[in-house]
């Protein structure tokens, strides 16, 4: 039993999910302290991403950047690698939550990273996570880290 919930807890780490769930009440995940990257390094990078492979360029959005703090933030207290929240909450959850309406929506984590510009590296030599920073749908990003601990949220709005 214990080498099943081993091999479960290490697929959940490479998830890389998209979903059209309904929207959900808001959930108090508490606050987070966001290690702050620059935002313009990370969307230069994710848009130069991008359009070498022929797909438009994302803007940040606000909501989905503080819902990806927040479950970074939880990830990092909790020592937790997840796309779960605290309270069984989906990332599509936490997007709702946050007041984003969406249409398409993928989330990548990763945890043990320093720096923003070394996770975006190592999502694009992850076939998942590449395909989700690669979808030709969606025109938003959040993005966090805490700790070592970080959150990439992409969408399409409704």
């Amino acid at each position: 039993m214990k080498g099943r919930k081993t091999l479960a807890a290490a697929m959940l780490g490479t998830l890389c999910a998209c979903t059209t769930a309904a929207p959900t009440p808001p959930s108090n995940e508490g606050n987070a302290t966001q290690a702050r990257m620059s935002t313009s390094d990370v969307r230069r990078t994710l848009n130069s991403i991008r359009a070498s492979a022929g797909l438009p360029p994302m803007t940040e959005d606000r909501r989905l950047s503080r819902a990806a703090a927040r479950h970074a933030a939880y990830m990092a207290r909790s020592d937790t690698r997840t796309h779960i929240g605290p309270r069984g909450g989906s990332f599509a959850q936490r997007a709702s939550a946050a007041g984003y309406c969406y249409s398409v929506l993928a989330e990548n984590i990763a945890w043990g990273i320093p720096d923003d510009s070394t996770v975006l590296d190592g999502w694009m030599n992850s076939a998942g996570h590449r395909r989700n920073m690669l979808h030709p749908d969606v025109t938003h990003y959040g993005i966090a880290g805490v700790d070592g601990y970080w959150v990439l949220d992409v969408a399409a709005p409704c």
